[in-house]
């Protein structure tokens, strides 16, 4: 997958809903509602962004008949929005973690911050639960079905050098690269209103800005 300021549709898994039935769709809820993203690739056919479960890597799953337009793996395409997780602590551990010598105290004070980061975590993921999703807002895209992330690289996709790579990410290694803004691909749609079900919209990256998330080859 790479980035673009391209929209994609933002659609029930089980039941994808048209764009016009958005305006009398439900409300997306944190840490609650199931979705998958469904993009219209140059191609003209439909596709679904959609997680590889073998190494991590994204990709577009083409549909060969747009009747059914459902994702070919459900699972792997099915994403939950959650509020976007500290990372300070938890990167100042990993970085400890990966060189040679330290103190047990240093090492020891590390391992409590990091700790207490991902309390701080949780209780914000459990506050944030059932709230509706708003244009603007700040997320993490989760795929449930691995406990992974959608992250950004700051590499270059390939066939495309004004594209960058993602994938998903362990949700151990929290970062920046795992923060997402998304905002609406249409002007029906304006900044603090409710995210719902068949919206189109744009996603983009908040470590990157002006970087957007979209199908690739």
């Amino acid at each position: 997958m790479s980035f673009h300021a391209t929209p994609v549709a933002i659609v029930s898994p089980a039941q994808p809903l048209s764009c016009t039935a958005a305006l009398t769709a439900p409300c997306l809820r944190v840490a609650q509602d199931d979705f998958a993203l469904q993009t219209i690739p140059e191609q003209g056919s439909v596709g679904f962004c959609t997680a590889n479960q073998a190494d991590g890597s994204m990709y577009c799953d083409l549909l060969d008949d747009t009747e059914e337009c459902h994702p070919p793996r459900p699972l792997f395409a099915r994403f939950t929005l959650h509020p976007p997780a500290q990372y300070t602590a938890s990167r100042a551990w990993q970085k400890f973690a990966a060189k040679v010598g330290g103190s047990h105290e240093e090492k020891a004070a590390l391992e409590d911050a990091a700790d207490a980061e991902e309390h701080i975590n949780e209780t914000e993921l459990e506050l944030a639960s059932s709230g509706a999703a708003i244009f603007g807002g700040t997320f993490q895209l989760h795929q449930a079905v691995s406990d992974k992330y959608l992250q950004a690289h700051q590499s270059v996709a390939e066939g495309d050098s004004t594209a960058l790579r993602c994938s998903m990410c362990d949700r151990e290694r929290r970062s920046k690269m795992l923060w997402w803004s998304i905002r609406p691909g249409f002007r029906t749609r304006t900044e603090g209103e409710e995210i719902r079900m068949g919206d189109t919209i744009v996603i983009e990256s908040l470590k990157m800005p002006v970087r957007w998330f979209s199908s690739g080859k």
